[in-house]
């Protein structure tokens, strides 16, 4: 009937058209309240219970039941998932530097907004790529709307009225217009009510400068490239001032597995984006409930965060039809069985049943098409996904589930893309056989493999370093109110981070602050510069790891070097030397990441012409992340051949065949970049100042030295 009515339409005058085509939207409209009727009968207690029908009736397959198998993964994740709360306070540092400086400029159109980082990333989930920041207005807020205005101009009504459950839509009241100026593209009329459009409010935000202007825009959100093949997803929106009431099912569920009292105080976020099914999709706000999510995922036990990981790690690497899945419907899934089995029961003995049971449940919802958000259970998220590409997945799914291959699958989670000559070399028969052979070979074969490239311990160091050399590159400071903003962090930071990651913490801002100082060039600033470099010699690593001085000797002489004070700088540098020559010897130079030359504070460099055309190079967002070690030994060459070039000439030769030996030990893309860039400018200055024929180039291995070096390949392909 829809069908012919809407040829109907086509045929019509052009004055009798709008009032067919008003009359086609209502039928619309009615079909929607007829699936919204049908849908308000799920409430969470119905889909709690058909969950823990489903969890009790799915039978584990034999293959799954294996104890040492079970008791290996358990193992290899806890080395996997080590620096996961290192992450999360690395964020939270991150997200109270933004806030701090906002404060001192209420003026600037950018700091109208705070920031709250959710998502994968936040939870410190070593596979996140993505970190999703959520932009919250400052300067108005939302009520829900029950017949009766506030006479606040800056508050907003809200409603739920004709929207997919889950929605919203903000009622920008007549006494609110009068009061601002709004454009034609801010708010719209739709009946009776003008509404703010979300569509209006992010191209608003984008014209403000809050979130910049050159991001790519990638569905609701504008993404932003960061460093190490990260990228940040940022979407904007208001706060709500109370819960919903449309939204108080999750407090009338009997098997709740959270802390009701704490959850009604949490903020509810209205995000700017409309439901891509809706007739109105760009008067539509999405409800996130980003803060109670990270109550929630934060009370989870390590065999929940396992699960989480390995099944995001199964999308990127097995399954095919990805853009149907995202992180987030993952933990949702998670999060119901987490009311059906409580966090209690979650424990390591029961890791692959509860792998295999997640997997389960979730190729269930894609095969009926129904995912139920978890705190307005109405909402199907997947309801906008094609049917077809939906069953494609729970196939997939299904396949993997019974393949009787799950050691294999898991084992390529684990160790990537090597896991192939792992199985050939030590088993000598083609992998797709080798599930024949028993789970304690394989679990001794990949044991053996991850050793054999580095300990777990030294592993874990470079994890650390990596964390520690990415801290300050998302704290910019440009100005000396930011460099304020990071002192006062600096002052409260235990009361931000866990006890155990304060002193490293403490240590890599302390030099940030220096670094800023040091590019002021008064003399005022130089003294506090040195001050500050001097208390933060002392580098502890979560892990215990002491790097014995070296970053901190570096960073000084350094800051020497680039003052010009050559003599003093070579004689911090060789205060360290043996150490340094130790650290190469021992292949321990990715150990040491932890030194960025941020584009903001390029003024340091005007005193070194190939530093300062390095970091001139730079795009705004993208930090040169360099090696303490690899920038210690350019600062010895330089200094040598700047004060005694033709005395000490075997001590420059002898050093840059030390550097050489540094070659494979760099772990990250920007680590070699920058190791390769030093490297050929030290080549040129031997060749010039000691009229030599150039030393060969230092060309990168194509193969990847260490486990962790397979796994960023891996990334860069995929």
């Amino acid at each position: 009937m829809i069908i012919s009515f809407s040829k109907e339409i086509i045929s019509e005058p052009k004055k009798r058209r709008k009032v067919c085509q008003t009359i086609l939207y209502s039928i619309f409209e009615r079909m929607q309240s007829v699936k919204r009727a049908f849908m308000c009968n799920c409430d969470g207690n119905s889909v709690v219970e058909e969950i823990k029908n489903i969890f009790i009736r799915s039978e584990l397959p034999e293959e799954w039941k294996s104890e040492p198998w079970n008791n290996f993964v358990t193992e290899m994740l806890s080395y996997e998932m080590d620096t996961r709360k290192m992450k999360r306070n690395c964020v939270e540092v991150w997200q109270a530097y933004e806030r701090r400086w906002h404060k001192y400029l209420p003026d600037l159109k950018a700091s109208m907004a705070y920031p709250v980082y959710a998502g994968s990333y936040a939870e410190g989930m070593p596979n996140a790529g993505d970190l999703d920041m959520i932009c919250v207005a400052t300067w108005t807020e939302a009520y829900e709307f029950f017949g009766k205005l506030r006479d606040n101009v800056t508050s907003l009504p809200f409603i739920a009225d004709l929207c997919h459950p889950g929605y919203i839509k903000l009622i920008v009241p007549s006494i609110t217009r009068r009061n601002y100026d709004h454009k034609d593209y801010q708010v719209k009329k739709d009946g009776r009510h003008h509404y703010l459009s979300s569509t209006g409010f992010v191209r608003t935000m984008k014209e403000w400068g809050t979130t910049g202007y050159n991001h790519d825009v990638n569905g609701p959100a504008l993404t932003e490239e960061g460093v190490e093949g990260t990228s940040s997803d940022i979407v904007h929106a208001i706060k709500c001032v109370i819960w919903p009431s449309f939204a108080n099912d999750i407090f009338l569920r009997t098997c709740f597995n959270g802390d009701v009292e704490k959850i009604k105080q949490l903020s509810v976020y209205a995000v700017a984006t409309g439901h891509a099914l809706s007739l109105h999709n760009d008067l539509e706000w999405r409800l996130s409930f980003t803060e109670a999510e990270k109550v929630l995922v934060r009370e989870w036990t390590e065999t929940q965060y396992n699960c989480y990981y390995l099944i995001k790690h199964l999308k990127m690497i097995h399954l095919k039809n990805t853009d149907v899945l995202c992180s987030y419907f993952i933990k949702t899934v998670i999060l119901w069985i987490s009311d059906v089995v409580p966090n209690a029961y979650w424990i390591e003995s029961r890791q692959m049943e509860f792998l295999f049971k997640t997997l389960h449940i979730l190729q269930i919802m894609y095969r009926y098409h129904y995912l139920p958000n978890y705190f307005i259970p109405q909402n199907n998220m997947i309801d906008h996904k094609s049917k077809e590409d939906c069953l494609v997945l729970a196939d997939e799914i299904n396949d993997i589930l019974l393949s009787g291959r799950i050691r294999i699958v898991i084992a390529e989670l684990l160790c990537e893309n090597d896991v192939e000559v792992i199985f050939l070399s030590s088993i000598n028969m083609d992998v797709k056989h080798a599930r024949h052979k028993s789970c304690r070979i394989l679990c001794k074969t990949i044991r053996k493999y991850c050793e054999s490239s580095r300990t777990f311990y030294e592993q874990l160091v470079i994890n650390e370093a990596q964390l520690l050399s990415s801290l300050t590159t998302m704290m910019p400071i440009w100005n000396r109110t930011q460099c304020k903003a990071l002192e006062d962090i600096l002052a409260i930071l235990s009361n931000i981070v866990s006890l155990e990651f304060s002193c490293a913490f403490r240590t890599v801002i302390t030099r940030l602050i220096a670094d800023f100082y040091h590019s002021l060039c008064t003399r005022q600033s130089m003294k506090k510069a040195e001050t500050f470099y001097r208390e933060s010699f002392t580098l502890l690593y979560p892990c215990k790891f002491n790097d014995g001085h070296i970053s901190g000797r570096v960073q000084f002489a350094l800051f020497y070097y680039l003052n010009g004070d050559y003599t003093v700088a070579l004689s911090e540098i060789n205060k360290i030397h043996p150490a340094i020559v130790d650290v190469i010897k021992n292949n321990k130079v990715d150990c040491y990441l932890n030194l960025s030359f941020p584009v903001w504070l390029k003024d340091r460099f005007f005193h070194d012409e190939f530093l300062a055309r390095l970091v001139s190079a730079l795009l705004t967002n993208f930090p040169f992340i360099v090696n303490v070690v690899v920038i210690g030994i350019y600062i010895m060459i330089k200094c040598i051949v700047k004060i005694c070039p033709k005395e000490r000439q075997d001590d420059v030769f002898a050093l840059y065949s030390l550097l050489r030996e540094c070659e494979d030990q760099q772990c990250t893309p920007t680590a070699c970049d920058s190791y390769q860039m030093i490297a050929d400018n030290l080549s040129d200055t031997v060749k010039e100042i000691y009229h030599i024929i150039q030393l060969p180039p230092t060309v990168k291995n194509g193969m990847p030295f260490t486990r962790n070096q397979a796994v960023k390949q891996y990334w860069d392909d995929w």
